[in-house]
């Protein structure tokens, strides 16, 4: 009862002291209310401050210097990028960089442009990270020092590319034959050839050497040199060739023929897998130890093609007229084919099963020779 009492009294006094102050400070409960109305009033009436501009954001300054220069930029989030500085406009720059090319990038997206070089100053930083001291003078640059971030670099020229290489194939031929029973007839040849190979060029050449025995009596004994040489054009299906061959043949009525020409191509067909190209031109032929010794003039004119049948196998079929020029209704002609068929997938080991036959209309016996082999060629 006494807490309570306690507790009650202080509030009944305040009830009762608050009229008498009032009353006696001659102020009224309406004049309080109408104070406070005025101002609220007031305070309505005055106008609201505007919200506080956020500080523009400060960009970096990029020097002009290092445009085609090698930099580093630093990001705002701590990545570094290198490249080349290509431009550099109001509110952007653009980098030339190595893996991703041409980057844009903002002003406000990095902190920092320098050179990769250490121990030299920054290029640029914002201005909060400027120091505010003035910087040191710069003490004259010494013999051998390489060109400060204020100098500018001059890329050097790119190299211009290196012409293709020549691509030089190789290969060797082997044949061997023979018979026992009534008659003994042994017969081999022996071929090495070469291809060298550009863009613009392509040089065949062939030594082919080939004897026979029946009964111990020599059936052959000759020898063949060839090359040709064709220019081609990448923009053009024409072409142009020079060829030459010589023959040494013990059996014949003339010790050597040798023969050459030059003259003009038409690519028909230029495929990955299959080729098919004419020539013609115009050439000559001598033959040496024979009554005929004179320099004859003839025409050239072929036909060739080269076909892959599948990944291990291909043909190859060439004919070729030389029509004699002073003596009308007089030719020759060469017609070849050959199969080569490869023992394994990205070997280098073949097997060739070829015929030749050749004819010539002057020849005094034999006028047609008619040949078939069967090779192993080894290339390389």
């Amino acid at each position: 009862m006494r807490a309570i009492t306690q507790g009650v009294l202080p509030w009944l006094a305040c009830g009762l002291l608050a009229p008498l102050a009032l009353a006696k400070s001659n102020l009224s409960f309406e004049s309080i209310m109408l104070d406070a109305a005025m101002t609220l009033a007031a305070e309505a009436d005055r106008p609201s401050a505007a919200p506080p501009t956020p500080p523009a954001q400060s960009q970096v300054v990029v020097s002009e210097d290092l445009i085609n220069a090698s930099v580093e930029i630093e990001l705002s989030n701590g990545d570094t990028l290198r490249g080349r500085l290509v431009e550099i406009e109001s509110s952007t720059i653009v980098l030339d960089h190595p893996a991703l090319g041409r980057i844009t990038l903002e002003r406000n997206a990095f902190v920092r442009v320098y050179r990769p070089r250490p121990g030299q100053p920054e290029a640029s930083v914002l201005p909060e990270h400027q120091p505010e001291t003035e910087p040191s003078p710069k003490a004259p640059p010494k013999p051998g020092d390489k060109p400060g971030p204020d100098v500018p670099v001059t890329p050097p020229p790119a190299k211009a590319p290196e012409p293709p290489k020549a691509k030089w194939t190789s290969s060797v031929r082997f044949g061997l034959n023979g018979s026992r029973g009534a008659g003994d007839v042994d017969n081999a040849r022996l071929t090495l050839a070469a291809r060298r190979t550009t863009p613009s060029e392509a040089l065949d050449t062939s030594l082919e050497y080939r004897a026979g025995r029946r009964n111990g009596d020599r059936t052959e004994n000759r020898l063949n040199l060839r090359a040709r040489n064709d220019w081609l054009r990448t923009t053009s299906p024409w072409t142009a060739f020079v060829r030459g061959e010589a023959e040494f043949n013990e059996l014949r009525e003339y010790d050597a023929r040798v023969n050459s020409g030059a003259g003009i191509g038409y690519r028909l067909i230029d495929k990955e897998a299959t080729k098919l190209s004419a020539d013609l031109g115009i050439g000559a032929i001598k033959e040496f130890g024979s009554p005929n010794d004179e320099i004859a003039p003839e025409a050239i004119m072929r036909l060739s093609l080269q076909h892959k049948l599948s990944k291990l196998q291909d043909i190859e079929i060439s004919g070729e007229l030389f029509p004699n020029l002073r003596d009308r209704g007089a030719y020759r002609a060469v017609t070849r084919a050959v199969w080569n068929i490869k023992l394994s997938e990205g070997g280098n080991v073949s097997l060739r099963f070829g015929v030749t036959d050749r004819y010539d209309s002057q020849r005094v016996r034999d006028l047609n020779e008619f040949d078939y082999f069967t090779e192993l060629q080894w290339a390389f």
